[in-house]
């Protein structure tokens, strides 16, 4: 029952709209539900609409849509879609330098107002391993290409890459595999600058 309902509120723009509007403490329309069905309509069929936000502070109101599973080689096409006030080429000759460094597939971050997608794009990145991995070696090679293309400073990108780790730990209750990991990293384009956001995580586990 609750899968059903599940199912049928994630297919539904509306009713999630009517949840995120109840939640930020908005009026009922306070979202322009024409830019978001259209924004839907476009990404249809190229990905699916993961997550559904709202940041009650920022002016104008928006939504924030993550479409996972875009291919990269098809991000150009979708922000032409979703008529996005940028260039696309430059998405996908980003996405085209860091070939076998990440996913083939993308979760593209927009945002909806009621003037259409805003000028900011994210695009959230992966690397070509399991999750659980800290794969320390594999995301110094990405930080290091950030860099090169002058996205991300040297002290920042040296810091992220130095997070991935794994040791274990002893307490009095036994022993802990304490395992640092960077979930994604996050191109955002805007007015044709570059810049990254990291996402990192840590997890204790008890081994004993």
């Amino acid at each position: 029952n609750s899968g059903h309902q599940f199912a049928r509120i994630h297919d539904d723009p509306g009713e999630v709209m009517s949840a995120l509007e109840s939640i930020a403490g908005w009026a009922h329309g306070a979202i322009d539900m024409d830019q978001v069905k259209r924004a839907w309509a476009a990404v249809a069929g190229a990905g699916t609409v993961s997550h559904a936000g709202v940041m009650a502070g920022r002016n104008p109101r928006g939504v924030r849509l993550i479409i996972q599973s875009v291919r990269n080689s098809d991000v150009a096409e979708v922000l032409q879609r979703l008529q996005w006030d940028g260039e696309p080429s430059l998405a996908e000759s980003a996405l085209s330098g860091l070939a076998g460094l990440v996913r083939p597939s993308v979760g593209l971050s927009i945002d909806i107002t009621s003037q259409g997608v805003s000028p900011r794009v994210g695009l959230e990145l992966f690397r070509p391993v399991e999750g659980h991995r800290t794969d320390r070696a594999g995301w110094k090679l990405l930080c290091d290409r950030l860099v090169d293309n002058g996205w991300c400073l040297p002290a920042k990108a040296g810091g992220l890459a130095e997070w991935p780790d794994m040791e274990v730990m002893f307490g009095r209750d036994g022993a802990y595999q304490v395992r640092q990991t960077i979930n994604h990293i996050k191109l955002v384009i805007i007015q044709g600058a570059v810049s990254v956001k990291g996402y990192v995580a840590m997890d204790i586990l008890r081994t004993t």
